[in-house]
């Protein structure tokens, strides 16, 4: 692991940077727990890392992961944590279109970074991406893509979001292999200092072909379309955030879907650090999905898509 010099104030900086983006993305914990059962040892490339939620809890589950993010902050923040817990990071601060790819991965994060270069940049890394990624390699992308009703965050503009990248552009550079699942939504965000605004998200797996690890399937779960705003005018008042699961059980009643995933050891959270293991629920009521970390509500989203998606291999029974 590559060495950086401590942060000043290392406890107000962790929780400026984890209240902004919480813990392990569902995606992430549930491919990463199927790649451990399949490919010990599997390598995996976190582009735009930001203080390590992914890359912590794959690191955790025996992941060789390298995490690369421009901010020296975030950079700083992830090694200290990974030292503390002793865990095996590369953590590189640098951009990320002009990190040299030295590996072939089986895993490759680019969760909310290719939409901050322009399309073409974006592109190109994605076909470099392509070039060191296993046989059988899968890639995670999401992107922010907005249209004219919607309105950029100030932070996306000072920026720079270019806002050129399109799902299209990645479904046509990924022909050669699978689209495992597409799913969009727009999620209530919450960034220090910036309030609340909303990100309209395109979230992609793709899987490259071959390798002696079986096929990753994407399960789809059909989302109702009822249009219940008492659900959304609920989940959106900002004095709700990190009110209780149990909370809104009894104000919405029961959810159509329901899906929980759980982390062991040292995570973090939209709460900070979290040294008793993670859970994140994830609960649908018609097209809008509430998050919950540890059993408090942390935000929400409303699906454009019309189906979530779980994971599993082909062969397999078990969907996360």
């Amino acid at each position: 692991m590559r060495e950086y010099p401590a942060i000043l104030d290392e406890s107000a900086a962790l929780r400026t940077i984890i209240r902004t983006m919480g813990g392990p993305s569902q995606e992430v914990i549930s491919i990463g727990g199927i790649l451990r059962g399949s490919l010990p040892g599997f390598r995996t490339l976190d582009l735009g890392s930001g203080a390590g939620r992914n890359s912590i809890f794959l690191a955790g589950i025996g992941s060789r992961v390298t995490a690369v993010d421009a901010s020296a902050a975030h950079i700083g923040a992830m090694a200290r944590l990974a030292q503390g817990a002793r865990l095996d990071i590369e953590a590189v601060c640098g951009r990320v279109e002009q990190f040299q790819l030295l590996h072939q991965y089986d895993l490759v994060l680019c969760h909310g970074i290719l939409h901050f270069l322009d399309r073409s940049t974006a592109l190109s890394t994605v076909s470099k991406l392509k070039v060191n990624t296993a046989q059988g390699g899968i890639h995670l992308i999401t992107i922010a893509k907005f249209d004219s009703s919607d309105d950029i965050p100030r932070s996306f503009v000072e920026q720079g979001h270019p806002n050129t990248l399109t799902a299209n552009n990645l479904l046509r550079a990924y022909e050669d292999w699978s689209c495992v699942a597409h799913e969009r939504y727009v999620k209530r965000d919450h960034h220090p200092g910036g309030g609340y605004h909303l990100h309209p998200i395109d979230k992609l797996a793709f899987q490259r072909p071959g390798g002696e690890h079986r096929t990753l399937l994407g399960e789809a779960h059909l989302l109702n379309d009822d249009d219940r705003k008492e659900v959304q005018t609920f989940l959106s008042t900002d004095e709700l955030i990190l009110t209780s699961k149990d909370a809104a059980l009894e104000e919405l009643g029961p959810p159509d879907l329901s899906f929980t995933y759980n982390a062991r050891g040292q995570q973090l959270s939209f709460q900070g650090i979290s040294g008793q293991g993670y859970e994140l629920s994830l609960l649908f009521w018609s097209k809008y999905a509430a998050y919950f970390e540890n059993g408090l509500l942390v935000g929400f989203s409303t699906y454009r898509s019309d189906r979530f998606h779980t994971f599993r291999l082909s062969g397999s029974e078990g969907l996360g």
